[in-house]
């Protein structure tokens, strides 16, 4: 997937259900923007970076913290 994105350097994220749009980042959208494609999302906004709560660090942090609370 890498090798395709890194063709462009916009990446559309705007999807319809039912005629009304998504407002969530589809995993392709993540995948764009670690790939260093700017994301074009549903409110016609432009985002260039992973949002906090989708860095590396954080997403295994919280993955280390509900591995824990299984115990």
């Amino acid at each position: 997937m890498p090798y395709l994105l890194k063709k462009y350097n916009t990446y559309i994220d705007i999807k319809f259900v039912n005629g009304k749009p998504l407002e969530s980042a589809s995993k392709t959208a993540l995948e764009s923007l670690t790939c260093g494609l700017q994301v074009l999302d549903y409110q016609l906004k432009y985002t260039k970076k992973l949002s906090h709560e989708h860095e590396a660090l954080n997403v295994v942090n919280n993955l280390f913290s509900l591995y824990l609370s299984v115990q």
